[in-house]
């Protein structure tokens, strides 16, 4: 598929999917992003692609529309927040507040402009989203695979014991 179709057809895919009503069941997730950038289609599409080669059992939704994501629908909503040099893109963590069912929230934190490649982990008390995740740098390119593929598996760890 050529790169501007796959783009358009995945970006597709995004707003489409608070489209359809899910049931609450052990194996879907919901991605929400802000925007649709290279960087969150990258990272979508990286999720869906590590976890199918890893046999991770979920099945990866997004959306770009917060608002249709209400709580008992997955079994997790993954907040990807990219492009902040530090702290959370503020629509992400509005929505993260007003959500009525913060256990179900992990936040997976991108950070941009950052100089090393680095995978931290953390919990909702020491968080001041008030949610557990994970945080890395953004960027995406030579070298970054091993890096990114770690914060997928903490995520992939996470949704295991939850």
């Amino acid at each position: 598929m050529k790169p501007l179709l796959k783009s358009l057809f995945l970006a597709g895919l995004m707003l489409a999917a608070p489209l359809v009503t899910f049931a609450a069941t052990n194996n879907n997730i919901m991605l929400v992003f802000n925007g649709n950038t290279e960087v969150n289609r990258h990272t979508y599409n990286f999720i869906r692609q590590e976890f199918q080669s890893s046999g991770v059992p979920y099945n990866v939704y997004a959306t770009l529309d917060s608002g249709n994501v209400k709580p008992g629908q997955f079994k997790a909503v993954i907040v990807i927040s990219t492009n902040t040099a530090t702290g959370v893109d503020p629509v992400l963590s509005k929505f993260m507040k007003a959500y009525a069912a913060p256990k179900e929230l992990y936040l997976v934190n991108l950070l941009s402009r950052s100089t090393t490649n680095f995978v931290a982990s953390f919990n909702s008390s020491s968080s001041a989203a008030g949610v557990d995740g994970v945080s890395s740098a953004t960027t995406w390119g030579f070298g970054t695979r091993q890096m990114h593929s770690q914060w997928v598996q903490v995520l992939a760890d996470y949704l295991e014991k939850k």
